[in-house]
């Protein structure tokens, strides 16, 4: 590899596994590189001028949610071998948290998002650019679960927010920029061979032959 850190975004609509399957790459490479993962979540702007109830009301999945401005920097900082101080987004308080995570020099870095491709900033920084093609039911079903387990929501909540904004904004912005994805891959009933398709197509861009994938 040069010495540019080599960055991979994942995109996909919300609960596509975009997540699993960028945490899945970081086992896999770790061995042989450094590796970091960032979520695109953590770019959400600081609310804390609105109250609780306000800010349950943002629609989190338009670009304007995100500080594009900022992930793009600390993405330039991070691809240019330098250390950044990622903020902390808490699902809870629907704000960023004082809390920022400090994320150094890496070889490899991985950032996870739904809207990564469709921002023109990013894309120039990113070297192999990844959509996760799942059908919006999957993604519906596998973000109920998610959310009622992991960020304190009932089903009723998250079916309400998925008809008012999710799914309309991934069908008007994140849908549509699949089309500047170098690979796409399903990560439906197989996550097995995402993971291997996305390693292939790593080995055809950097110095991969001495990996022994498991």
């Amino acid at each position: 590899m040069d010495k540019q850190t080599f960055v991979i975004a994942i995109a996909g609509a919300s609960g596509s596994g975009k997540s699993s399957l960028a945490h899945r790459l970081e086992q896999e490479l770790q061995p042989w590189f450094s590796v970091s993962v960032l979520n695109e979540d953590a770019y959400y702007r600081k609310q804390d001028g609105l109250t609780l109830s306000e800010r349950k009301q943002t629609n989190y999945d338009h670009p304007n949610a995100i500080e594009e401005s900022l992930l793009v920097e600390q993405l330039q900082e991070l691809k240019a071998g330098k250390s950044v101080s990622v903020p902390v987004y808490d699902y809870t308080t629907h704000d960023r948290s004082d809390a920022t995570v400090e994320v150094g020099p890496c070889q490899i870095l991985i950032v996870e998002g739904i809207l990564l491709l469709h921002r023109e900033a990013v894309r120039e920084i990113v070297d192999l650019a990844v959509y996760i093609d799942v059908p919006e039911s999957v993604c519906l079903e596998r973000r109920i679960k998610r959310d009622v387990a992991q960020r304190g929501r009932t089903r009723e909540s998250v079916l309400a927010q998925y008809e008012k904004t999710v799914g309309p904004m991934y069908r008007q912005f994140v849908a549509p920029s699949k089309i500047y994805a170098d690979l796409v891959v399903e990560n439906d009933s197989n996550r097995e061979t995402a993971i291997e398709r996305l390693l292939g197509e790593l080995r055809s861009r950097i110095d991969m032959d001495h990996v022994d994938v498991g």
